[in-house]
């Protein structure tokens, strides 16, 4: 799937290097371009660092867990994330998806429905963000929020009736 034209990009934070690299080598089989990074401290960074148009993050990670990672990500983006792990008890996905996971997928989990999934999460995603830019009308320095009903010129604010 694009995004913006170019492939969407997914973090993978997955401590078992083989399932990483298949998960990879699956989305880039699929036409997605990946990061991985195989422990919590590095998985937070990348996702900060960079733009993900998802993440797909394990629970059970060296040095910082995955819903750890998850409220910290939480608290400066909003990027999709899908959990994948062996942690599939009922407690566990509640866990998650309290602490803002966008989907849940048990391991071991079909590569079909990985990609199902995945793209289920980027149309929802891609359908908000153009929703929310439609709100916006821009020309020549002036721009009309419509969704606030509100006038900007050169950044500024005007005050009209």
């Amino acid at each position: 799937m694009t995004y913006n034209n170019s492939p969407a990009k997914i973090l993978i934070v997955e401590d078992d290097d083989t399932l990483s690299e298949q998960l990879s080598d699956l989305l880039i089989q699929n036409g997605y371009q990946t990061v991985r990074c195989h422990d919590g401290p590095s998985g937070l960074t990348a996702a900060i660092s960079d733009s993900f148009q998802l993440i797909l993050l394990d629970v059970l990670l060296p040095d910082m867990d995955g819903i750890t990672l998850l409220n910290r990500l939480r608290k400066s983006r909003q990027t999709p994330v899908m959990m994948l792990t062996a942690c599939g008890a009922e407690e566990d996905r509640i866990t998650g998806y309290s602490s803002g996971a966008d989907d849940y997928l048990s391991k071991p989990f079909n590569p079909k429905e990985l990609l199902l999934r995945i793209e289920a999460i980027l149309r929802r995603t891609f359908s908000r963000q153009k929703l929310q830019s439609s709100f916006c009308l821009e020309f020549k320095g002036l721009m009309l929020r419509k969704d606030q009903c509100r006038v900007y010129f050169e950044g500024r604010e005007l005050v009209i009736t």
